[in-house]
């Protein structure tokens, strides 16, 4: 289980406000020693919930106001003793991107120990299941993307993925089916980019769930001709009609090489057979059946 510690207290009340005034240096200094601590991992930047423009301006607008944050920010202390980033990746943005170090915003952090980056995951996905304004597409997503990392981990057998679903509905007070359609949801938004899948999220959708989880499940070329016709209207029905009537890709001629290739492949038993057996007679027989193959190939060469 995750413990909690915590890095020196911001100042609350009037008196201490007057001396976090007076001692700007000195907390400028702290802020920076952090900004150098805390590191951002590309593989849970997936798990930070994207925010509206007029949401991160709203907070952006506070933070500046409060001259900095009021919540901490979270970190994971890894094996490396590395501050890694898990909550509050918007207000970090905020406060240091674009500026001078001397001009950083001030924030504080509070650490917690995990035994390995899938714990982080877990903590994190339930940190934004907790929130309150989530959209439907977003909760979905989440539980979803929750369902297929612990499918994965099991190692693809089918009843221990049955196992997941039934536990994390149970959890999550729905049906399996409706959780393994939430993971057919989360694969499907992973395969659009970050424009369309932060929209969907938003709950401004131009595709619909049904074809969602469609995108999620399909494994082929087409791909993004099926994205395409789902942005424009097309249903699942739809999208599996015109796939139907799509050109095959053309059967490709084989060569007299190819067909040389196939035929050992067929005939290597039977030669092994006549080895075995052999005499004189067979193989002059095999050394004239070889001469006459080998020269058919030299004439296409």
């Amino acid at each position: 289980m995750a413990k909690k510690s915590f890095t020196a207290k911001r100042q609350t009340s009037k008196a201490e406000k007057v001396e976090f005034n007076l001692g700007n240096d000195l907390i400028n200094q702290s802020v920076i020693q952090l900004v150098e601590k805390i590191t951002i991992l590309d593989e849970l930047k997936k798990y930070i919930r994207p925010l509206r423009p007029e949401e991160y301006q709203i907070l952006k607008q506070d933070i500046e106001k409060n001259q900095g944050c009021r919540d901490r920010l979270t970190v994971w202390v890894n094996e490396h003793q590395e501050y890694v980033l898990i909550d509050g990746h918007h207000r970090f943005q905020i406060c240091t991107e674009g500026r001078d170090p001397k001009d950083y915003l001030y924030f504080d952090v509070q650490e917690m120990h995990f035994d390995n980056i899938e714990e982080v995951k877990d903590w994190m996905d339930e940190l934004q299941m907790g929130r309150r304004n989530l959209s439907k597409q977003e909760v979905y997503f989440i539980r979803g993307r929750k369902y297929n990392r612990l499918k994965s981990g099991r190692g693809g057998d089918a009843s221990q993925q049955k196992n997941t679903a039934e536990y994390l509905a149970e959890k999550f007070n729905v049906n399996a089916r409706t959780i393994k359609r939430n993971g057919n949801f989360a694969e499907g938004i992973e395969k659009l980019n970050a424009e369309l899948k932060d929209l969907i999220l938003f709950g401004e959708a131009p595709i619909k769930t049904p074809e969602i989880e469609f995108i999620g499940q399909y494994d082929g070329a087409q791909l993004d001709k099926i994205i395409q016709w789902a942005i424009g209207g097309q249903t699942v029905a739809d999208i599996k009609m015109r796939l139907s009537t799509q050109p095959r890709p053309k059967k490709v001629n084989s060569s007299p090489i190819d067909h040389w290739k196939k035929y050992m492949q067929k005939s290597t038993k039977e030669v092994d057979q006549l080895i075995k057996k052999a005499d004189q007679n067979t193989m002059r027989s095999l050394r004239e059946f070889y001469l006459e193959q080998i020269e058919k190939i030299n004439q296409h060469l």
